[in-house]
């Protein structure tokens, strides 16, 4: 029994301890979360959007239930492998943020205001790329508004681009922010008229660039020296990888000893969402019936 309390009180402790990306707090994910947990969280987020179901009659709790069920099915169907080049995908609003032939794949998650690509490799996360249409959004803002407003939530960005032809005017290009283990990059593309907010693992982004993978999409036509002499020591972002690039080690950011609170943290939250996705799993019966949702609410979109 002492041996099972102090266990419970050390994973308190760990769940206490502010470890996780604030940055990622934003997506309600982690960069260990495989399919099966992502699933599970989407599941939970789906059923947030019915807040009276425990008051609901259980014939309305099968409707929603049933609803949700078919929302992840959804989800579960698009699954995208990256393995042969496609145009169709070079093409796309996210094109060039992934890799062929890596064992990669995507989930998109299409919400009434903004649409979600969840990119896995080797199923674990490592990148998710928001696209945010201007028409969509509660409040018309520029890229230099909506970088103010990512630094009001993340702090002041570790890197700007500004637009070299009218200098006096300082229009925002491309904005980074960056906390232990996510960088955030912030841009506008014309043609979609969408805002794209692209989360990256750190850890990934030093792997891939360590095999030799694009680890920043070519069209942001940065330079090494231009982006990581803004990056605090860590050179590992770099807008394509060569071998002659230098690999200084991210694990010089952060003492042993949080590293490995920092692991501890992740396999029990793994561990519980697992549990927790097979307590929750909904059950295969389908519907045709509509069920009003109540969407979420958030600054922005």
């Amino acid at each position: 029994m002492k041996n099972i309390l102090n266990v419970l009180l050390i994973s308190i402790a760990l769940f206490q301890t502010e470890v996780f990306s604030a940055i990622l707090d934003d997506l309600r994910t982690g960069w260990s979360d495989t399919p099966e947990i992502f699933v599970a969280i989407q599941q939970k987020i789906l059923m947030e959007n019915y807040p009276n179901y425990e008051k609901a009659t259980p014939s309305e709790q099968d409707l929603i239930r049933n609803r949700v069920r078919a929302d992840l099915k959804k989800i579960q169907k698009g699954k995208v492998l990256f393995e042969k080049q496609d145009k169709k995908f070079d093409n796309s609003i996210f094109g060039g943020l992934f890799h062929y032939e890596n064992n990669e794949s995507m989930y998109t998650v299409i919400e009434k205001q903004k649409t979600v690509h969840y990119f896995f490799e080797s199923d674990i996360l490592w990148r998710v790329v928001i696209t945010i249409s201007t028409d969509q959004m509660k409040k018309k803002l520029t890229l230099n508004e909506f970088t103010d407003y990512l630094t009001s939530k993340h702090g002041k960005p570790i890197k700007i681009d500004y637009d070299q032809f009218i200098p006096e005017e300082e229009k925002v290009i491309k904005a980074y922010f960056r906390d232990y283990d996510t960088l955030l990059e912030l841009t506008y593309n014309d043609i979609y008229d969408s805002f794209i907010l692209v989360y990256s693992s750190l850890d990934k982004l030093k792997e891939f660039r360590e095999k030799g993978l694009q680890v920043i999409s070519k069209k942001d036509e940065i330079k090494n020296e231009d982006i990581t002499s803004h990056l605090s020591g860590y050179d590992d972002l770099s807008y394509e990888s060569t071998e002659s690039d230098s690999k200084e080690d991210i694990d010089n950011l952060f003492d042993s000893k949080e590293k490995e609170m920092i692991k501890s943290k992740d396999e029990a939250l793994e561990k519980s969402l697992k549990s927790e996705s097979k307590s929750e799993t909904v059950t295969e019966e389908t519907t045709t019936e509509k069920v009003k949702v109540e969407p979420k609410k958030d600054d922005l979109w």
